[in-house]
């Protein structure tokens, strides 16, 4: 691999009220939308497309002594879905990489120090570039010294989170970076495009159940801002008792982890999920019919 480089799935712009790929098929907002709030499968189909991609434009993308580092958006605790498509860009690199006597890639971290409850998607380009100034982006340099790095996000939208990202690592002394997306947006920067396609799917604590309860669910922040920020709390009840104590703990858990500044914005919602737990809990679980909890992946953005 040699040099900087930014690939994606799909080119988006819109089409008067369609949002339209450059093959002229509308986008699946659909799919996306399930995707960013936890779906597993939509992830690991982007994470293997996402691979095909990079090796089908750079066929020689690394020799047997490069050392290649995959890492998704920053983080602190708990990941956006960016984290999944990195697991998955790995999977199927690493296949290709090893089958042919290179080195496997590994997966490095991009860290923040400072996540709150803001809606990265709804805000315009100063305010999202003062929220990255604030969450501190930082890294360990051992990570990215002398290695290809893979930035692998959801979207880019303004490109400042690519731009810091690869500021970060190329000051910890990145050889180059390559960024691979599911989406780029064409066009003069909307935020209201991102915040559509986020919630073409997922507009509701109903629809949010029906990707909690898929096949290969996997908790991220955004979820954890969407379900905690809920403005109805008579809903928000009904929807934690769907949930068996082990699921009630792991959002507990991550949002506790997130820091002080996330949870004093959701207080309340807190309170009403420690109240949940531990009725859930005193039943022996959750309800009958529910899946046992799912492990928390970390290692995504906070977004």
């Amino acid at each position: 691999m040699r040099g900087d480089a930014r690939l994606s799935l799909y080119r988006v712009k819109q089409v008067g009220t369609r949002l339209v790929t450059d093959t002229g098929v509308d986008f699946d907002e659909s799919g996306y939308s399930r995707f960013k709030h936890g779906d597993g499968v939509m992830a690991a189909r982007y994470g293997r497309a996402l691979a095909a991609r990079l090796l089908a434009a750079v066929p020689d993308f690394a020799k047997p002594d490069d050392r290649i580092v995959i890492a998704s958006a920053p983080y602190k605790y708990l990941p956006t879905a960016s984290h999944a498509l990195a697991l998955g860009v790995r999977r199927v690199l690493n296949a290709a990489l090893t089958g042919s006597g290179r080195r496997p890639a590994e997966i490095g971290a991009l860290r923040m120090s400072r996540v709150d409850s803001a809606n990265y998607a709804r805000l315009g380009t100063a305010s999202r570039g003062d929220l990255l100034s604030r969450a501190n982006l930082h890294v360990d340099a051992a990570e990215f010294t002398g290695r290809h790095v893979v930035l692998v996000d959801d979207a880019r939208i303004t490109g400042l989170a690519e731009a810091a990202a690869t500021e970060l690592v190329t000051a910890a002394g990145a050889r180059s970076v390559t960024a691979l997306y599911v989406v780029r947006i064409a066009g003069s920067f909307c935020p209201d495009i991102e915040d559509r396609m986020n919630h073409a799917f997922v507009r509701d604590l109903q629809s949010l159940l029906r990707v909690y309860r898929s096949g290969r669910f996997v908790l991220n922040i955004r979820t954890v801002k969407f379900l905690l920020g809920w403005p109805d709390r008579d809903e928000l009840d009904r929807f934690f008792r769907r949930l068996t104590a082990a699921e009630l703990s792991e959002i507990h858990t991550a949002a506790r982890r997130t820091g002080p500044d996330f949870t004093r914005c959701y207080a309340e919602s807190l309170r009403r999920l420690r109240v949940a737990l531990l009725r859930t809990a005193a039943e022996g679980g959750g309800p009958p019919g529910s899946v046992p909890g799912r492990g928390v992946v970390r290692g995504g953005s906070c977004a």
